[in-house]
């Protein structure tokens, strides 16, 4: 093999390793722009994001006791996964996919529409008595208040 014909196959190669790379960037970039999508989404509605690397049943029903005079009043308190499906429980719509980080809404609702408070986190881990309490409710939770 020649010189000049090696240096064209290593350009070649060369070439299809940066066109590779720079469609991987692409893919990596569409992923993130979606993941900041919907984090704008669910914070624009449920407010600031905290970020917890664990997340526990008691945490939650601490948050929503202190909301207890919304309780009272004839709210209801809803933890759920954020998704679609989930969202519909308390009649709101979002045409972005969700399925890009795990994030938990804790809701105060009135007339399973209004959001009185909310508190919305990203969790690496939830604890195990959560994550039980929300298989049985197929990702959600819903406590009713006092009517």
């Amino acid at each position: 093999m020649e010189f000049a014909e090696l240096l064209t196959l290593a350009g070649t190669f060369l070439a299809g390793g940066a066109a590779g790379f720079a469609a991987d960037r692409v893919i990596v970039n569409s992923k993130r722009k979606k993941i900041l999508e919907a984090e704008g989404t669910l914070i624009r509605n449920f407010g600031a994001l905290t970020t917890n690397t664990s997340f526990s049943f008691d945490e939650a029903m601490d948050w929503i006791t202190a909301r207890d005079e919304l309780m009272q009043d004839g709210c209801d308190a809803f933890i759920f996964k954020a998704g679609n499906d989930n969202f519909k429980l308390i009649n709101q719509r979002f045409n972005i996919d969700f399925n890009t980080g795990k994030y938990l809404v804790v809701a105060i609702v009135k007339d399973r529409k209004n959001i009185q408070d909310s508190l919305l986190v990203k969790y690496d881990v939830l604890d195990k008595r959560l994550e039980q309490e929300l298989a049985q409710g197929n990702g959600a939770l819903i406590i009713e208040g006092n009517k």
